[in-house]
């Protein structure tokens, strides 16, 4: 794993090349360690999440299972996947998957942890779970579905098939597509602009959309943006933002102390 901070924005490199950076329990658990620490670190306003080489993440690293055998290696595989994922998700600063390659099973599964995925051209990106007799085990079940419907989720999953990311601009999974030559500079100039917003104003809105899935109704959803407005609207970066727009400047976010933990 490498990391580096640019610009407020942190580079999260999968670097495991000759593995074609398949997760392992000791990658997952570094992971939900560094998070953690990206977590707390107020000089990171955002977090982009690459692999080294050809691929993304092809998924788990299935090498020390012992699939047959037991469960229980298994068992604990995954519960080191749901808590390291479950970290990323709810994690309160904005994540860009950056697929530069092959993005496969798990792969794909860490990818829909962040908060949208730009891809470089010709990016390889499937499901796989069913090529190898498996099912998803990182959220893609639920995901997939609420992100593509179940008919285009179900098709991925079930047919294992790879679709290359222009594919899958239009049907919502990928939001941009980007040039080999031009990719890490698109990328990270995309992630210096959420890094110059509020920091509370992005933290918010992570939050909303992640309840309001979850609400039973769209009255129900629309009532907690009002509650939510009302307390954003006693912090800092409000204030600031208030202030820019009637002085016709730009906000100055980045000195504010990010309210973003609570």
């Amino acid at each position: 794993m490498h990391a580096e901070v640019r610009d407020r924005v942190a580079w999260v490199t999968l670097n495991r090349r000759e593995a074609l950076n398949t997760l392992s329990i000791g990658m997952l658990e570094e992971l939900d360690v560094l998070f953690a620490a990206l977590h707390a670190d107020a000089d990171v306003r955002a977090v982009v999440i690459t692999g080294a080489g050809r691929a993304f993440c092809a998924g788990a690293d299935l090498s020390g299972l012992n699939v047959g055998e037991s469960s229980s290696a298994l068992s604990a595989f995954l519960a080191t996947v749901e808590q390291t994922f479950s970290r990323l998700r709810s994690f309160p600063k904005p994540i860009v998957a950056a697929v530069n390659g092959i993005a496969a099973g798990g792969g794909l599964e860490l990818a829909l942890c962040a908060d949208f995925i730009v891809a470089v051209a010709g990016a390889s990106i499937s499901d796989g779970h069913s090529n190898v007799g498996a099912i998803p085990g990182g959220g893609a079940s639920a995901m997939l579905p609420r992100i593509l419907g179940p008919l285009q989720a179900k098709y991925l999953m079930l047919t294992g098939d790879s679709m290359k990311a222009e594919e899958l601009v239009p049907l919502g999974l990928v939001a941009r597509v980007f040039p080999a030559a031009e990719f890490e500079a698109s990328v990270h100039a995309l992630a210096t602009r959420l890094a110059r917003n509020s920091p509370a104003g992005l933290a918010a809105v992570k939050r909303l959309v992640a309840s309001g899935l979850e609400q039973p109704s769209l009255a129900v959803a629309i009532a907690e943006e009002a509650r939510e407005n009302a307390r954003h609207a006693e912090g800092a970066d409000f204030a600031e933002g208030v202030r820019a727009f009637l002085g016709r400047r730009k906000p100055q976010f980045e000195n504010l102390k990010p309210e973003i933990c609570s």
